[in-house]
């Protein structure tokens, strides 16, 4: 089977991948690693499990617009697929510092501290804010830096699940 070739942005970073089916199988190959795998789909659901060599990775996958947005336990991540060919020079069009991105919240829960402002410059990993859920404190944390373009929520407010809450550009 042919080898198709893309260029995938993760949460801001560009990674160029290659895909191959191999029977049921696809083997995926970025960089200098391989991985074989296998995707199923749960039903007429959203979750998906991945096999990937021989751990089994369980996620809830949505798109909206060109974004996939990829969550798994607490964590989520925003993926944007394009052909290797339409990418050009510049990695994806767009650097990551130029592209906006939205950070929605992984559960329902009750926002219980907002730690960004509107203009602040935030690095990857830093708290933007705390949601209680299941009288357990999450920290939402930036998944790149960037620069806080706006808050969407404040402290009390209710949130649920994939609710815009911080943007980032």
């Amino acid at each position: 089977m042919a080898v198709e070739r893309y260029r995938v942005q993760v949460d801001g970073d560009w990674i160029d991948l290659s895909v191959q089916r191999q029977g049921r199988f696809v083997v995926v190959t970025a960089g200098d690693e391989t991985w074989e795998t296998d995707l199923q789909r749960f039903g007429e659901t959203n979750m998906v499990s991945l096999l990937l060599g021989t751990r089994s990775l369980e996620f809830l996958i949505e798109k909206v617009n060109d974004t996939y947005i990829i969550q798994r336990e607490s964590e989520q991540y925003d993926v944007r697929v394009r052909p290797a060919w339409s990418a050009g020079r510049g990695g994806g069009g767009e650097s990551a510092e130029d592209a906006e991105l939205v950070v929605t919240c992984p559960m329902v829960g009750v926002v219980v501290e907002v730690t960004v402002a509107a203009g602040a410059t935030v690095e990857k990993g830093d708290v933007l804010l705390i949601v209680e859920a299941m009288k357990m404190q999450n920290e939402i944390r930036a998944p790149r830096a960037g620069k806080v373009k706006a808050t969407r929520v404040k402290v009390g407010q209710k949130v649920t699940m994939r609710q815009p809450l911080v943007v980032l550009a």
